[in-house]
Formats: structure tokens, sequence, C-alpha cells
């Protein structure tokens, strides 16, 4: 759907996750022009690296970015708005910014021992596999292997679970899932 009218306004969106590229496909569609900046190298942010292909197969998101550029979208990866370009710089460049940037901070649980070798933050652990994945099908080794190891994962979200499955593909030896919830009240 490409817009019949520009209106001449230019808008950077920063962050290529699920906020920002529908804030860019409907910026777009209304006839600004759009330029995403992702930090990373490719497109899609959580939903290229955070969620696993057994649950998004990355090319459903390549498909998108590929009607989105066609339809006008710019995408400039590997730009890391605040180092590789400044606020103000874009605040000169552009009529409008859109924040979209996600959330970079895990939650971290205060137990004695986090400290300890071996533990990790669930997206840290998805987003190497997946890059890692796409990357070398896992044959650069740059991801972190559950391969023979007990696994617990703690939290029984989407994450979570998305982590239980992941150690299994690896080859875990075995998976143990905490939920930090209080148990669901008993159906009468």
């Amino acid at each position: 759907r490409i817009p019949k009218v520009r209106t001449g306004k230019k808008v950077a969106v920063i962050g290529s996750g699920p906020s920002g590229l529908a804030a860019a496909l409907q910026l777009n569609r209304r006839g600004h022009s759009v330029t995403v900046y992702e930090r990373e190298d490719r497109v899609g942010g959580l939903l290229m690296y955070g969620i696993p292909n057994m649950k998004l197969e990355k090319t459903v998101i390549d498909r998108r970015i590929a009607l989105m550029e066609q339809e006008g979208v710019v995408f400039r990866t590997g730009v890391d708005v605040g180092k590789d370009i400044s606020a103000e710089e874009l605040q000169k460049q552009y009529d409008a910014v859109v924040l979209a940037c996600g959330s970079s901070n895990p939650r971290n649980i205060n137990a004695p021992g986090r400290e300890s070798k071996g533990i990790y933050y669930a997206v840290e652990f998805l987003k190497a596999t997946t890059k890692s994945l796409i990357n070398s099908n896992l044959s650069d080794g740059y991801y972190i292997s559950a391969k023979y190891k007990n696994v617990i994962v703690i939290g029984g979200g989407d994450t979570g679970n998305d982590c239980v499955g992941t150690a299994i593909r690896h080859g875990c030896k075995s998976v143990i899932q905490l939920e930090m919830m209080p148990k669901l009240p008993d159906q009468r």
C-alpha cells in the first residue's frame, strides 16, 4: 500500500520490534517519510531474536520488512541511537521521533548465589541461540549451550516456556521450570 500522497514530514522510529514496526507501518501509510533505526544487525527486535524459530519463522518477518521497504519505509540497522547518532541530531533531521526501543533491562532475582556461573537472563539465552542459528545453524558456537546440562528455568510465562523448548532442542540432560507466581485457584 504505497501512499498516494506524501505529507513532506519525516519521522524517525527508534527500534524495530513489534511496536516500532507497527508505528512505522501506520505513519508511512499516512504519507510520512519513515526511517526506522535498529541497533542490531537485523530488523525485527524481539520478533527476530527473542522469539525462537519454533514459534515464529523468520521468513514471516523478512516478508513483512520487504513489503514495508516497497511501501517506502527505510531501515537502518547497526545504528545505536545515543551512541552512533545523537538525539539532538535526530531532532534536527526529523519532524518527529518515535521511541519504540522496548526494554533491554531484564528482571533480576535477589537470591543467594545469583552471581554464580551459568546463570543467564532468558532473553540473553534466547537471543544468542536464535542469532547463532540464523547466522550459522549453531556452528559458530556463539550461543549459550544447554547440551548435556541440567537446566532450571525460573518463570512460567511465554519467555520461560521458550527457554524450556530451546534447552530441550539443545539436548539438555534435564529441565525443570519453576513458576514464581502463586498457584491459580482450584476450579469448582
